[in-house]
């Protein structure tokens, strides 16, 4: 697993010398502290005089004993766990009893019961600690018997907690107390502060110096691998997945996938580090299992945060599959089987597509698909149904249902694949599965990017191949990442985490917000760009999604996707400028001149591209972008950007408070100025003449942060019109035919 993830952005050959390096790092502490098999620090054997006493022991904290495959026959009539600091170093009736269970309910502690190679964990009486105490042994009190015992030497060392530092502060308003170590899989962050506007964060773990896309996201302090949301100075937990340790990896950050941006981190010292093993999974507590709803299958799980539901059970030499999603009514959900063991990965995936056609005389659908690459289907390779590339769809469908918003198929599929070629056993103990949602082309297949998010790929990719048919409708599409590792035993039974059928009620959705309007500045010759937040669902998304025939575009996912920052142009969120051919404007940038701190480091330029990012495209890329001011050229031809300055950034006071913001102005009460030491940097821009009617600010080394520019002629007169009353902005916006017309009237006045 640790190997996995030891991917690299610094080349091939890089990538090899750190995976190599990582697994010797990775061998040379199991052998002390074994992901799968570190319990503390051994004490030793418990050594046998009577009732086949026998267990290993460890000192997990100073508090904690652990004794490992415990046995004992549970003849002895008065027996009890018993511990001592006897000069002597021998066990004796002047012992303290140690409780076993430590949640008994009667008067009196139960005498110890028969154990047959079990995991026991024993909690010090208060005021005793382990390195105080010279044995343990169990004991007879009524005949003053030692039946077994194991001697602490005087100099044990026991494991203790880790202090840390604090988190590094890059982005976002992070920050924290310093950090603790817990045990081999807990971390306590106190005092945690973020603001909660990156759009796809998470608390991240893995190896090497500092934080990369390499990493793996882990749950939150609820379990959940949910985006994450604001803290306002939270104390928390996080727990690493079970075949995780500490001693597995080198950081924790919160970390920004989409974009791949650090927020903050810290860093896990290798040397010295002793601390308590996590024994959650041998703690005597039981969770409350879910009730099972009605109608359900033997196994059933929740995904995609609770958008579609999953439950199988053994069906004869089939595994009958019941796959639910909350989607439309054109769109499609599907479940994928990852070739890899342990791992998901969807090159080579086998997939079961599931959709309903109302109008169709067979309305419910379950496709099988193979996934040969990461492309559209030409008949041979890429996402394919089974059909079009030589196999058959051995998947049956068994029924369907839409209700509440849900589209719900049942199906079947052979254990044994019927066609090797396409399909995946489905007999093995264990598989590692994804699932994902999409919108239906023309041909009713799920047929390429399967199951991406929206953003900037999506884009791309849908103007690169919009022939008829092939188009795929990115709004809505989402998948369960592969980091999730989520896996299930087909054969299996009672895996069972389901409360309700997804389909019994409708979907909670949240109540609509109100997009703020696009500002506009027009009549200006000097700006202030700073950096700010983008304003949740009110802001940069649905600002740059824009008006289609005078209505709001309601289909999510068309603007453009954010990071959680953008440009503040006069403190104003993105706004539309308008400038005129031949005149001088001049821009007093504060965008960060670190370059070393990628995430505070943005320098200012104009181009053509909508999306900017100039310094991160390949040179193909920048050959398609055309600059129109703040890059220059070095001697050898390579560009370099020429507009950053010091980092001045508009910071929430606590967390994203944009949704309950009605007004843009509203939300600015929120937020405070915070610049770092130094000065702006100027750019200066004369229009030319042949300057196209449109451009847009950017940032020189991330994709959208910026906006539109309008390049009008000079003389021409700029009005805005209200938006009627239909528009669910209210705002103002250009009003095309006002310009047309005012251009018009300047024309013929010179004439």
């Amino acid at each position: 697993m640790v190997n996995n993830m030891m991917r690299t952005h610094h080349g091939v050959g890089g990538g090899r010398l750190i995976l190599i390096l990582g697994t010797f790092l990775l061998l040379v502490t199991q052998d002390v502290h074994g992901a799968r098999e570190y319990y503390g620090k051994l004490i030793g054997q418990l050594t046998t005089y009577a009732h086949k006493v026998s267990g290993k022991v460890y000192a997990v904290d100073e508090d904690t004993l652990f004794i490992k495959d415990f046995t004992y026959d549970g003849l002895g009539p008065d027996a009890y766990f018993w511990i001592g600091t006897g000069k002597n170093g021998d066990p004796s009736p002047s012992g303290v009893l140690v409780p076993y269970p430590d949640d008994y309910s009667d008067r009196e502690p139960p005498v110890l019961r028969d154990f047959d190679h079990e995991d026991v964990i024993l909690h010090l009486p208060p005021g005793y600690k382990v390195k105080e105490i010279a044995w343990l042994s169990v004991w007879c009190r009524r005949f003053t018997v030692n039946f077994g015992d194991v001697k602490i030497p005087k100099n044990l060392k026991v494991p203790q907690r880790k202090v840390l530092p604090e988190f590094k502060r890059l982005a976002h308003g992070v920050r924290s107390g310093n950090i603790t170590i817990l045990d081999s899989r807990t971390f306590y962050i106190p005092n945690l502060y973020y603001d909660g506007a990156g759009p796809d964060a998470f608390f991240w773990v893995g190896t090497g110096t500092e934080p990369h896309t390499g990493g793996r996201k882990i749950p939150n302090e609820k379990g959940s691998l949910d985006v994450l949301s604001g803290y306002e100075g939270e104390d928390i937990e996080i727990t690493l997945p079970e075949e995780l340790t500490v001693y597995d990896i080198d950081w924790l950050s919160m970390w920004c996938i989409s974009y791949k941006h650090n927020f903050g981190h810290v860093l896990i010292p290798k040397q010295g580090l002793d601390v308590p093993p996590s024994l959650d999974k041998f703690k005597r507590a039981v969770k409350p299992k879910a009730q099972r709803p009605k109608d359900s299958y033997s196994n059933c799980r929740d995904l995609l945060n609770k958008d579609v539901q999953l439950q199988w059970e053994v069906d004869g030499e089939y595994v009958k599959f019941k796959l639910s999603g909350r989607i439309s009514e054109k769109q499609w959900v599907a479940l994928g089987f990852s070739p890899m063991k342990g791992r998901t990965q969807m090159v080579g995936a086998d997939a079961v597509v599931v959709y309903h056609t109302p109008n169709q005389r067979e309305k419910f659908h379950a496709d099988d698909y193979y996934m040969s690459a990461k492309s559209q289907c030409d008949g041979k390779d890429g996402v394919c149904p089974d059909k079009r590339i030589g196999g058959k769809n051995d998947v049956q469908v068994l029924g369907g249902a839409r209700r509440n918003g849900v589209t719900t198929v049942q199906f079947r599929k052979p254990m044994k694949p019927m066609d090797k070629n396409w399909d995946m056993a489905l007999d093995g103990e264990e598989i590692n599965i994804f699932v994902a949602i999409g919108n239906l082309n023309g041909r009713n297949e799920a047929n390429y990017h399967f199951g991406q998010r929206t953003g900037s790929e999506a884009h791309k990719q849908k103007s690169h191949h919009n022939h008829e048919h092939h188009v795929v409708n990115y709004h809505n599409e989402k998948r369960t990442s592969p980091e999730e590792d989520i896996r299930i035993a087909p054969k299996g039974t009672n895996d069972h985490s389901c409360i309700k059928l997804i389909d019994e009620s409708p979907a909670e959705n949240g109540p609509s917000l109100r997009p703020w309007p696009s500002n506009i500045i027009e009549g200006v010759t000097n700006f202030t760009a700073r950096i700010g937040p983008t304003g949740g669902k009110r802001g940069y998304t649905v600002i740059t999604e824009g008006i289609i025939d005078g209505e709001w575009d309601l289909l999510p996912g068309t603007g453009n996707p954010s990071w959680g920052i953008a440009w503040f142009i006069n403190d104003q969120l993105i706004p539309e400028i308008y400038v005129e051919r031949g005149q001088t404007y001049h821009f007093w940038v504060e965008g960060g001149d670190d370059s070393g701190n990628p995430a505070k480091y943005h320098p200012f330029y104009i181009t053509n591209s909508s999306e900017g990012g100039y310094g991160q495209k390949s040179e193909y890329e920048q050959s398609q972008q055309k600059v129109y001011a703040g890059v220059d050229y070095d001697i050898a031809g390579y560009p370099f950007p020429t507009a950053a300055g010091r980092y001045c950034e508009w910071e929430h006071k606590t967390v994203d408070k944009s949704a309950t913001s009605e007004t843009f102005q509203d939300f600015m009460k929120t937020l405070n100025l915070v610049c770092e030491d130094g000065r702006p940097s100027q750019l200066s821009w004369t229009v030319s003449m042949d300057a196209p009617d449109l451009l847009y600010y950017q940032c020189y080394t991330h994709n959208n942060l910026g906006w539109k520019i309008h390049v009008v002629n000079s003389g021409e007169r700029v009005t805005r019109d209200t938006l009627n009353s239909s528009s669910p902005s209210g705002g103002a916006t250009l009003s095309v035919l006002s310009l047309a017309i005012s251009s018009f009237l300047v024309i013929t006045a010179a004439i």
